[in-house]
């Protein structure tokens, strides 16, 4: 394990899990590892004022790590995470086994995506591809994290 860390491989993918608020979800090459900074946006959404059988969508869901977390804090919840990757999606899957959490593999820019949920969301979350084309990253980020889950195009908002 020494000798991959020195590597920079991240110590997540070493031990196959990464922890969010509550959760614990598995992670590994092809998804991106949840990071503290995600935890702000898991407080303020655990934070709104919601009815007690709200409708929650994920969108860009990864490892599905934060629709769990949301459905655990939230048990009357309908939760969706969405995401178009495969392997990210075959974490989530294997995370959200036996919670309820619907997954859905969707481009998320797609019309119409989810219509009969038009009109009838609580909450949406997103931690979606920000970081401008380009960036220099942490060898960690760089050369582990999947790059459609980091870069938003040239200003980073694609």
């Amino acid at each position: 394990m020494v000798s991959a860390r020195s590597q920079r491989v991240p110590l997540q993918h070493l031990t196959g899990t990464a922890s969010l608020g509550p959760v614990t979800v598995h992670v590994g090459p092809g998804v991106f590892i949840p990071r503290p900074e995600t935890e702000a946006l898991l407080e303020w959404a655990m934070a709104q004022p919601l009815g007690p059988q709200p409708v929650i969508v994920d969108v860009c869901t990864g490892s599905g790590a934060l629709a769990l977390a949301l459905a655990r804090h939230r048990p009357g919840a309908r939760v969706l995470a969405i995401d178009d990757s495969d392997a990210a999606l075959d974490y989530a899957r294997r995370n959200c086994v036996g919670t309820g959490v619907e997954l859905v593999r969707a481009d998320v820019t797609t019309p119409g995506l989810l219509a009969e949920l038009d009109g009838g969301v609580d909450l949406v979350v997103a931690n979606p591809p920000y970081i401008p084309d380009g960036a220099v990253l942490e060898p960690e980020v760089a050369q582990h994290d999947p790059a459609h889950a980091l870069f938003g195009g040239r200003t980073g908002w694609r």
